[in-house]
């Protein structure tokens, strides 16, 4: 028994009668000239440089090494100017001061003048304008003065002075009313105001 003849399996690469295959497996015919495959161009990649750091540390641009030395320029010069702004605000430190102080006479008979009190008998010479002299440990006038209107009390004549212009440093002063002697005074007490003379039968 003689079997039919089936027609073979079609071929999808097969190439028609009169096609040639050329290097792209383009058919073609015979004295066509062949394609040339094209490259098809790749988009560039693009890398994250953050994530592969040179091996000799951080690279900076010139833009960024420009703001950082602004800023740290920025910083110091904000610095310094705070700084003399402070200096020019703190007050220079004074050279001289002003002594205040009393000085009290007891007795049981003043004289009254000028809405005031004065010394009688042996303390004439003790009433308003009386000559203070301030010295230093060397006996040298540091300043003078004069005392101020006497205030009467119970058995006290009190008289008030201003010696100004004594310099800082001077160590301790030295206060004589009229003739009546020198009497020593630290300088602290002298520039606060703690110094208080006394003459008479207290």
């Amino acid at each position: 028994m003689t079997m039919p003849d089936h027609p073979a399996p079609h071929d999808p690469t097969a190439v028609g009668p009169g096609f040639v295959l050329d290097a792209t497996q383009v058919a073609r015919l015979p004295g066509d000239a062949p394609v040339v495959p094209q490259s098809v161009e790749q988009p560039p990649v693009l890398v994250n440089a953050a994530a592969y750091p040179t091996a000799g540390g951080p690279r900076w641009s010139r833009r960024g090494v420009i703001a950082t030395v602004s800023v740290l320029l920025c910083a110091a010069l904000g610095g310094g100017l705070a700084w003399a702004t402070s200096v020019a605000d703190t007050p220079p430190a004074p050279k001289q001061f002003d002594l205040r102080g009393t000085f009290t006479l007891y007795d049981t008979d003043f004289d009254a003048r000028d809405g005031g009190c004065v010394g009688n008998g042996g303390y004439d010479d003790i009433a308003a304008g009386t000559r203070v002299v301030v010295y230093d440990n060397a006996a040298k006038v540091l300043a003078t003065s004069v005392l101020g209107k006497g205030h009467r009390g119970t058995g006290e004549c009190e008289f008030a002075f201003t010696a100004k212009g004594i310099r800082v440093g001077v160590g301790s002063v030295q206060v004589e009313v009229s003739d009546r002697g020198k009497i020593k005074f630290s300088e602290q007490a002298a520039r606060t105001g703690d110094v208080h003379l006394e003459l008479g039968n207290n």
